[in-house]
């Protein structure tokens, strides 16, 4: 095993005593090396115009923003706190975050972009939405949660404080207010396919839907996660269909991954840290969201064929197996 080096050694020492994280001195070690092996020299015998030499090669190899930022944090380390040189770290800059598409759509541009999609099917998909009411003095066990899966329908009936929460699950074209208008009875007819199981939640589905809420839910993804100082987290970054069951667990992740983050670092570091921020979470939500998206394009299956294959499926798999994929990565450090 090759010896380590006393410069390497003290850059080490330098981040050990700062608290940095085990993630955040690899990071800055490996960006450190990485510098050092494109010129062939020691670091501490490269200059500022070296540093921007190398900045403009990381560029052209289509380098995203957050990791040349995380780099230019490691330079900027490197040269201000272990080689002591003040005066480097503030001409090496950090990248300006690419302009991209809002994050936000107002409602006419989400209208324009819906109106863009050009198969109906993933129209469907994007628009798929929830009657959701509550029954009043069932005869079901009050503890008893019941999941309905049919051909382009779901309905789920759970537990509540008082009563029985109903969510009536159906892509939109079919049955969104549009297509129902208030008449109750559209909803009662369409989901009687399911069966007499449900008939005592669906009767107390008013007939007329004034004052039923309709949750018009659907799943989002943010290109990027920081602009700035303004860091998302939560729906604002990931937003969950409720199919997994996971979007709060995943908001309260990324709060204490920010944390740990902001914790390690001081104003001179921020973006790097916020940079690092984004690395760690945004794969592991996006992976997270793909597997809800899965669970959802199940329960929403149209075809009466596929449905019915999909049912005999479920004769030998659990909702808690075709969910292993989610609970296995919960069980995995964040």
């Amino acid at each position: 095993m090759a010896e380590m080096s006393p410069l390497r050694r003290r850059m080490i020492e330098d981040m050990t005593v700062r608290n940095l994280s085990p993630a955040t001195q690899r990071s800055y070690l490996y960006a450190v090396t990485k510098f050092s092996r494109y010129f062939s020299r020691s670091p501490d015998r490269l200059s500022v115009e070296d540093v921007r030499a190398f900045q403009v090669h990381l560029v052209s190899t289509g380098i995203s923003w957050p990791a040349l930022n995380q780099t230019v944090c490691a330079l900027r380390f490197f040269y201000g706190v272990t080689l002591g040189q003040a005066e480097i770290p503030e001409r090496i800059p950090y990248a300006r975050e690419p302009r991209k598409l809002p994050v936000v759509l107002n409602a006419d541009e989400v209208v324009r972009f819906l109106e863009a999609v050009a198969s109906l099917k993933t129209r469907t998909a994007l628009t798929t939405a929830y009657w959701v009411w509550v029954v009043r003095g069932s005869a079901r066990p009050p503890t008893a949660v019941v999941e309905h899966w049919g051909a382009g329908r779901f309905l789920g009936i759970y537990p509540i404080k008082g009563g029985l929460g109903v969510v009536a699950a159906t892509p939109t074209r079919i049955m969104g207010p549009d297509a129902v208008g208030r008449d109750g009875r559209k909803v009662k007819a369409h989901f009687a396919a399911l069966g007499d199981s449900i008939a005592d939640v669906m009767a107390s589905l008013p007939d007329d839907l004034g004052q039923t809420f309709w949750w018009h839910l659907t799943d989002a993804r943010s290109e990027n996660w920081i602009k700035g100082r303004v860091v998302l987290l939560g729906d604002a970054a990931c937003a969950f269909l409720p199919t997994a069951g996971v979007g709060a667990s995943m908001a309260l992740e990324s709060a204490a991954v920010l944390d740990d983050e902001l914790g390690r670092t001081d104003a001179r570091f921020l973006p790097g840290a916020l940079a690092r921020y984004e690395l760690r979470r945004k794969p592991r939500a996006e992976t997270f969201q793909d597997d809800s998206r899965r669970l959802a394009s199940m329960m929403m299956i149209e075809s009466l064929e596929l449905s019915w294959g999909r049912d005999q499926l479920m004769k030998f798999y659990t909702l808690d197996m075709l969910a292993k994929n989610i609970a296995q990565s919960l069980a995995k450090p964040i």
